[in-house]
């Protein structure tokens, strides 16, 4: 068993001395003031950044805003032109209607007349036939 241990502690050996770069010590509080420093850059950075973000979401803001109005004045413009054509649409309906009752009014005043005319030619020709029968 403590052949084994030894083993691993030989191979723990070699892979640390293959990656002794990653292992290097470090001054804690030289780390800790870097990064102090790092913090108070980036804190004037940030406090920059999210201005010149503020400045740049408002300018988008107006412009969403002037598109949304002109948006809406073409959806008003489009809403009038439905309602005009809806309009326009009664008026042909009511037209047609009217058409169509004064075709089939004279559709049959038609049938009518041609009643009456073959009525009276019918009655011509047995007329004529009752003359011609009594002159042969």
């Amino acid at each position: 068993m403590d052949e084994f241990f030894m083993e691993k502690l030989k191979e723990r050996d070699v892979i640390e001395s293959r990656f002794s770069e990653l292992f290097q010590e470090v001054d804690g509080d030289a780390l800790w003031k870097q990064q102090q420093n790092n913090v108070q850059t980036a804190g004037k950075d940030v406090t920059e950044n999210n201005r010149l973000i503020i400045s740049k979401l408002r300018d988008e803001l107006m412009e969403k805003e002037v598109e949304l109005k002109r948006l809406q004045e073409v959806i008003n413009v489009q809403d009038k032109n439905n309602e005009k054509l809806n309009d326009e649409l009664i008026t042909v309906n009511i037209e047609n209607n009217i058409l169509q009752e004064k075709l089939s009014s004279l559709n049959k005043e038609h049938n009518k007349l041609v009643q009456r005319w073959l009525a009276k030619v019918q009655h011509e020709v047995d007329t004529m036939n009752a003359h011609f029968e009594r002159d042969s």
